[in-house]
């Protein structure tokens, strides 16, 4: 991000970053509250919303598309884990009804 011309680290860079520390925030604030399913969704909303920035990225030729591809692997184990998380915080509160 340090390196896009200054108008695209305003207008694409800044919410990529943005989403970025989202998701890390979300993901530890998660550990410590009830409220595991609620952040769990906003976080996989964020983690969508760096799919849509990254390829937005590539458009405006400020990452290559190998760069795409690492990011884009590196969002999807992020997601795959997440989507196990929710499966089962959803079964924790079945079990406990």
């Amino acid at each position: 991000i340090a390196r896009f011309p200054r108008q695209a680290r305003v207008l694409i860079g800044q919410p990529l970053q943005e989403r970025l520390f989202e998701v890390m925030n979300n993901l530890i604030e998660a550990v410590y509250t009830p409220k595991r399913e609620k952040l769990s969704r906003q976080t996989n909303v964020c983690l969508d919303q760096l799919r849509y920035f990254t390829r937005l990225c590539v458009d405006q030729k400020l990452l290559t598309l190998q760069q795409l591809a690492y990011a884009a692997k590196e969002i999807n184990v992020v997601g795959g884990m997440l989507g196990h998380w929710i499966k089962k915080v959803r079964e924790q509160v079945e079990t406990s009804r």
